[in-house]
């Protein structure tokens, strides 16, 4: 018997992921004071983004970013990287809050 109760993240997680057709829709992540990059949207999910990135993106995971996607602005936290294997390419997941106005 599973007696393990589920955190809000894994909640989240556990949630349907939406893909996008590769370069069909953008954010844009800021990492602090450093200027501002569009990277296309691999997939969403409830309460979570992930971008296709190039390697030179040396993001940790746990490392806080501001990403503006469709007409919001939202505080993100990594949560993972993987290499994609094509063209040196990154797949990054982020955990998304709306930022306050």
């Amino acid at each position: 018997m599973n007696t393990h109760e589920p955190t809000t993240f894994e909640e989240r997680r556990q949630a349907s992921r939406f893909g996008r057709e590769f370069e069909s829709d953008y954010a844009v992540l800021r990492v602090g004071s450093a200027e501002a990059r569009t990277w296309p949207v691999h997939d969403e999910s409830l309460g979570g983004i992930s971008l296709v990135v190039d390697e030179t993106l040396t993001l940790p995971v746990g490392a806080e970013v501001t990403i503006d996607y469709r007409n919001s602005q939202f505080h993100g936290v990594v949560i993972h990287r993987r290499s994609t294997g094509e063209n040196q390419t990154v797949i990054a997941g982020f955990q998304l809050e709306p930022k306050p106005q």
